[in-house]
């Protein structure tokens, strides 16, 4: 006789997109299992870390749904709500907590600590397994994927292969709308899906990235899959635009598509299917992610006709040496400014990430890095990040090897809330690295001409104060908006109200 049928409620903290719980969430319920999704916090800075009532409210949520596994996806800037959370929920519901994400992927028997089950990888069909073992009163201590706790043992299961294809075009799509939804934020709690508060719908055309830096976690999952099957599995176009096509009819408030790929698909045979479908079905403007090895005359004429406006890559570091050396990516500086050019011609706008505050730099590299971005044609938005030393990953390994960074350093990534995702300038830093962030970010700005950003770079009052530059910085943004407001508005990209709003927004939060 089977028990009662367990129910699911999944906990995403800070993520709107929520990828993994949606893809989980969605096979679950199309086989017929009950389940919840929790966006809990909307907030990504420090100021939005939860409160007490908050942390009430979610803990009163899990009662009144009858939940039996509280599922949560951890990152590890948010290790210790996780563990908060999870703490409270054993303590006051007595129920199971089952962890899945990257930090628990890549740090499965620390994560078992505090955690009852561990997911490492994909979460699909492990998770599927575990409910209709629990209702059948099974053995869920061999689930491939799954690590678990037995007589005080750790039970490791064995990595099952990766998805295939075949596997994600038979995967019911994400799970959006509905009125299994609730978000807690500001202290409330609210019924609805977070996806309704933004104009943007996050799809996903593939999984995995053919690439491998140091400073990635896709490096650390290549090893873990290793021998598991083709790392870069791409979905059929047909599918994604089913997807999408899907989505506005429950959202007809999307306006733009932004795809969250690691690299989108340039296959050629791929992209015409893609672009045909696209344009034909939904034809609303689209934002990717590419790799300027990527990047292609021909393939970009083709997606800019199906409606894309924005491609985004990392850079990383404009300095070859860093880039190869220290971040195991082999594109040089030419690669890069032939792939931005492509991008100029056809009149697209390009967003490039580049890690800031790195240590492995040196002073040459990053003269050689600021003469790089001056050479790259106007206009063009720097995506900037810190570099930050995530448990496991190449380059943390290193940096621990040469004594560049500590583990107390990494374990307090832990408490650190999303707000780590993006570069905080206010944050304490040296003075050297002040100086040339604001070098680099000013070299991006149009409203900057390059002759003066040199002229700076050579100024040595700048370089013992370099708050000066940061101010430089602050003054250079109003102008520089309403060149990006111009440019957007001349190709039909945004209305003159946004652009006012968030020109007096920015302004009012005195935002670099």
């Amino acid at each position: 006789m089977q028990n009662k049928k367990p129910v699911t409620t999944f906990i995403s903290l800070g993520d709107i997109r929520a990828a993994g719980i949606r893809a989980i969430s969605a096979v679950l319920r199309s086989r017929g299992w009950e389940s919840n999704i929790v966006t809990y916090k909307l907030g990504y800075s420090k100021d939005d870390i939860p409160t007490a009532k908050e942390e009430d409210l979610l803990i009163s949520l899990l009662k009144d749904l009858n939940t039996d596994i509280a599922a949560i996806s951890v990152k590890t800037p948010f290790l210790k709500t996780a563990e908060k959370i999870t703490r409270r929920v054993k303590d006051e519901l007595g129920i199971q907590v089952a962890w899945g994400g990257s930090h628990p992927t890549v740090m499965p028997a620390e994560s078992l600590n505090c955690a009852d089950i561990v997911c490492v990888g994909e979460g699909e069909h492990p998770f599927l397994e575990l409910l209709e073992r629990t209702a059948d009163s099974g053995n869920i201590y061999d689930i491939k994927n799954l690590w678990l706790r037995k007589d005080g043992e750790i039970v490791r299961n064995n990595i099952r292969p990766l998805l295939q294809t075949k596997d994600l075009d038979a995967l019911p799509f994400p799970d959006c709308g509905g009125e299994n939804k609730y978000i807690i934020n500001n202290e409330k709690l609210t019924r609805g899906d977070c996806l309704n508060t933004v104009i943007e719908y996050y799809p996903m055309a593939s999984r995995g990235c053919p690439y491998s830096c140091s400073f990635c976690i896709n490096g650390v999952l290549r090893d873990i899959y290793r021998g598991s099957g083709p790392f870069v599995r791409l979905r059929s176009p047909e599918k994604v635009v089913d997807e999408i096509a899907g989505v506005l009819k429950i959202f007809p408030s999307v306006r733009r598509i932004r795809f969250l790929d690691e690299v989108f698909p340039w296959r050629m045979d791929w992209i015409k299917k893609f672009s045909d479908e696209y344009k034909k079905r939904i034809g609303l403007p689209f934002l990717c992610t590419s790799h300027p090895g990527a990047i292609r005359e021909d393939v970009i004429k083709i997606l800019k006709e199906a409606g894309l406006i924005v491609v985004g890559f990392g850079m990383q570091s404009p300095s070859e040496r860093v880039r190869k050396e220290v971040f195991n990516r082999a594109e040089t500086n030419d690669t890069i400014l032939k792939s931005i050019e492509i991008l100029h011609r056809n009149r697209l706008e390009g967003f490039y990430d580049i890690i800031l505050d790195n240590p492995f730099e040196t002073e040459p590299d990053k003269k050689e890095g600021l003469d790089f971005l001056l050479k790259i044609p106007k206009p063009y938005n720097i995506s900037a990040f810190g570099l930050k030393f995530f448990p496991t990953y190449k380059i943390t390994l290193e940096g621990l090897n040469k004594g560049i960074t500590s583990e107390a350093e990494v374990e307090s990534l832990g408490s650190q809330g999303y707000f780590e995702m993006n570069y905080n300038w206010y944050s304490p830093r040296k003075k050297e690295d002040v100086f040339w962030n604001c070098l680099y970010l000013l070299a991006s700005r149009s409203a900057v001409p390059a002759f003066v950003v040199r002229s700076a770079s050579r100024t040595h009052i700048l370089r013992k104060y370099p708050q000066l530059l940061v101010r430089m910085v602050k003054l250079s943004w109003p102008p520089e908006l309403l060149i990006i407001g111009a440019r957007r508005l001349v190709r039909g990209q945004l209305n003159p109200l946004n652009v006012i709003k968030v020109i007096v927004s920015r302004m009012l939060k005195r935002t670099i």
